[in-house]
């Protein structure tokens, strides 16, 4: 009820993956903001390939239950996202490194999001996600160069997907990392703009 009330939402929706090799089982529950009690939930298993599958047998579920209509397919999430499991694999395994900000996790999401890229160079969450291993890998270096590839990649992403408020974010991140935080404030009032 607190985080409905903070968010200022009447439903919330909460969802697990789970992952045995090549198998996925996604859970899904809507709570009642007001209540706190589960309106709705459900459990979906099938394989990573059919996870675009399984998400669009979620996402009309759940519009059912909130008597909701869909948008077209063509809409911002379509843009910024992939149909392409192996690239999205990629993608959630470096936001999964990034929890962990440290050098050899920072690393290894830059390899996981150039990844997702050389699959779907298209994937701007990925772009995203690169700008801000970008940042947090100079965060832990400290290293001017490593300055200039961050700026360098979220600006380039900034440009190609101006909608996306992690690339400024980041880039605000990156900005006041260095020194400039008249930009950096710009950046962080456009993420909360967008978001």
């Amino acid at each position: 009820r607190q985080v409905a009330l903070q968010l200022g939402v009447s439903t919330l929706l909460e969802g697990s993956v789970r992952r045995s090799g090549n198998q996925l089982r996604i859970s899904a529950r809507l709570i009642d903001g007001s209540s706190g009690k589960q309106v709705w939930s459900n459990s979906y298993d099938g394989s990573l390939e059919s996870a675009f599958e399984l998400q669009d047998k979620i996402s009309s579920a759940i519009a059912d239950v909130m008597r909701v209509q869909l948008n077209s397919p063509n809409d911002l999430a379509a843009d910024l996202a992939t149909r392409n499991p192996e690239a999205f694999d990629q993608y959630l395994r470096g936001r999964s490194n990034l929890r962990d900000r440290t050098g050899a996790r920072v690393d290894a999401a830059i390899e996981n999001f150039e990844a997702a890229l050389a699959l779907d160079p298209a994937f701007g969450l990925a772009a995203a996600g690169l700008c801000r291993a970008s940042w947090d890998r100079y965060e832990n270096r400290r290293e001017p160069e490593l300055a200039a590839i961050a700026f360098e990649r979220c600006d380039k992403t900034r440009e190609r997907y101006p909608e996306l408020a992690e690339t400024r974010i980041a880039l605000g991140s990156l900005q006041l990392g260095t020194g400039e935080a008249e930009d950096a404030e710009a950046s962080f009032r456009k993420a909360l703009e967008l978001e």
